[in-house]
C-alpha cells in the first residue's frame, strides 16, 4: 500500500494522470474541438494585435483596452458580413450552375462525344461517374463551408465575450489555484504553456 502511495506522490505520475484526464475530456468534446480551437486562435490573435496597437500608439494617444476591443471586433464583423453578403451567394450559385451543367441533358450529349474521342486512347472511361463524384465533392464543399462559417461566427462571439470579460475570467481561473483541484490546475497550466510555445514555434517555422 505504501508502495502505491509513493508512486502516486511522484510528479511524473501526477503529470501522466492529469494528461490522461485532459485527453479524455478532449475526446469527449471532440465534436466541438474545432470551435474551441477557433475561439482560442481568435482570442490569442486579437489580444496580441490589441497589445501591439496599444504599445505602438501609447506615445501619441492613450487607448482603453475595452474601447479598442470593441473597435477591432466591429471591424472584423463588418468585414465578415461584407464577405458573406458579396461572395458566399456567388460561390453557391456558381457551384449549383456547375453541378447542373455536369448533370444536365446537354452535358450527357457532350459526355458521349468525349467518350468516343477518348476510347481509342484510354479505353472505356466512365466520365459520367467521374462527374458525379465531382458534383458530390461540390455539395460536400458547400456543406463544409456552411459548417465552418457557423463555427467562425460562434468562435468570434465567444472570443469577444472572453476579451470583454478577461478580468473576470482571470479571477475565476485563479480560484482553481487554491482549490481542491489545484494540482490539476497546475499541470493544465503547464500543458497549456507548452502548447502555446509549440504553436509559436510552429508558426515561426512555417513563416
Amino acid at each position: 500500500m505504501s508502495f502505491l502511495r509513493e508512486i502516486f506522490k511522484r510528479e511524473t505520475t501526477k503529470e501522466i494522470s492529469v494528461f490522461i484526464i485532459v485527453a479524455i475530456l478532449i475526446y469527449a468534446l471532440k465534436n466541438i474541438i474545432d470551435l474551441f480551437l477557433l475561439t482560442f486562435l481568435f482570442t490569442y490573435l486579437i489580444y496580441s494585435l490589441e497589445k501591439t496597437i496599444i504599445i505602438n500608439l501609447r506615445k501619441y494617444i492613450k487607448l482603453k483596452e475595452m474601447f479598442l476591443t470593441i473597435v477591432l471586433y466591429f471591424v472584423i464583423f463588418t468585414l465578415l458580413v461584407y464577405f458573406v453578403y458579396k461572395y458566399i451567394p456567388l460561390i453557391v450559385n456558381q457551384s449549383i450552375i456547375l453541378a447542373n451543367g455536369f448533370m444536365g441533358g446537354k452535358s450527357q450529349h457532350n459526355i458521349n462525344k468525349v467518350q468516343q474521342y477518348l476510347y481509342p486512347l484510354v479505353g472505356n472511361v466512365d466520365i459520367k461517374g467521374y462527374l458525379k463524384n465531382e458534383v458530390s465533392t461540390i455539395v460536400q464543399f458547400i456543406t463544409s463551408l456552411g459548417k465552418w462559417g457557423i463555427n467562425i461566427i460562434l468562435a468570434l462571439v465567444l472570443s469577444l465575450f472572453f476579451m470583454l470579460e478577461r478580468t473576470n475570467v482571470r479571477r475565476f481561473l485563479i480560484k482553481f489555484k487554491t482549490s481542491k483541484i489545484s494540482i490539476m490546475y497546475k499541470y493544465v497550466v503547464l500543458f497549456w504553456k507548452d502548447f502555446l510555445i509549440f504553436l509559436v514555434r510552429l508558426f515561426s517555422f512555417k513563416y
